[in-house]
């Protein structure tokens, strides 16, 4: 490791040090502590190497996303070999000249474990997830449970903002009494069902061991409560609630959607997708 103050680096050599008669009595020939030049011969044979933003490994599991083409994406387990500042070595899992996913690669892997089942991931040139049903007007129960609801998944994205993954599990627990209400409170309305049926499969996430898999878990269902936020938004019960828009998000994957969306039932906008990095990138996207 290369100190950069002094751009130097401890090594530690082996070397030969034998006895020698000096003015007639027996000595090594290398003394304690004294300088010495030397040349360090390094060999490394050309090897496969990729950014290290391309690789996902969350959990040790490492995976990046090959691009196929017409906008479907295959997740590749690979072994890692030797890490470097900006890159990372490829032992297995890889051919030269394969195309990778260098941007956007944590929303299209958070997007794939939602649709789970299904082939590989596509993703369609959509901007948004607007929803052009026609929906019922909410019952005074249906408000209730859908604010509670909204409430605790506008925590989980004002904590991602604040880059606090901790307390986004404190809130994403709170989920697990809440979202069964939610789906006994719209069992009746068959188009909204489809909706909370979506949030429910994305909703019971695991703990999230750092930022990276906080976010990735929080993808997919923040998109499916956006769908459920557009049904509802416009009645007078629901006028605080906000749906914000990124338009960084996917940057640097071309077929992918564009836009990550996420609500806020309090404050102004406040990025869960990056942070700190850019707290504010975003818009609103009105009614």
């Amino acid at each position: 490791n290369i100190n950069d103050p002094t751009r130097s680096a401890k090594v530690r050599v082996e070397i030969a040090n034998p006895l020698v008669e000096r003015d007639g009595t027996m000595q090594r020939e290398l003394l304690h502590r004294i300088y010495a030049e030397g040349v360090a011969e390094l060999e490394f044979p050309e090897t496969m190497v990729v950014s290290r933003a391309t690789v996902l490994n969350a959990g040790g599991d490492p995976t990046v996303y090959i691009d196929l083409g017409e906008g479907v994406y295959e997740p590749r387990k690979v072994k890692l070999g030797i890490l470097g500042d900006e890159a990372w070595q490829i032992l297995e899992g890889l051919e030269e000249g394969e195309r990778i996913v260098a941007s956007g690669n944590l929303l299209i892997d958070a997007q794939f474990q939602f649709n789970q089942g299904g082939t590989p991931l596509e993703h369609h040139r959509e901007e948004t997830v607007e929803e052009k049903k026609s929906f019922p007007r909410t019952t005074e129960a249906q408000q209730k449970v859908a604010s509670e609801f909204f409430a605790v998944a506008s925590k989980m994205s004002l904590a991602l903002a604040n880059d606090d993954f901790k307390a986004f599990n404190e809130h994403a627990a709170k989920l697990h009494p809440v979202l069964p209400e939610l789906s006994k409170a719209f069992v009746e309305d068959a188009e909204r069902k489809k909706l909370v049926e979506k949030i429910e499969k994305s909703g019971h996430m695991p703990e999230a061991k750092d930022l990276e898999t906080a976010r990735k878990s929080f993808v997919p269902f923040t998109m499916a409560t956006v769908e459920l936020a557009r049904s509802v938004r416009g009645e007078p019960a629901f006028q605080s609630l906000k749906i914000f828009k990124c338009p960084m998000a996917n940057q640097g994957v071309p077929e992918a959607p564009k836009n990550g969306f996420w609500i806020q039932t309090e404050g102004s906008l406040l990025n869960p997708f990056f942070g700190d990095a850019m707290l504010t990138c975003g818009s609103e996207v009105k009614p």
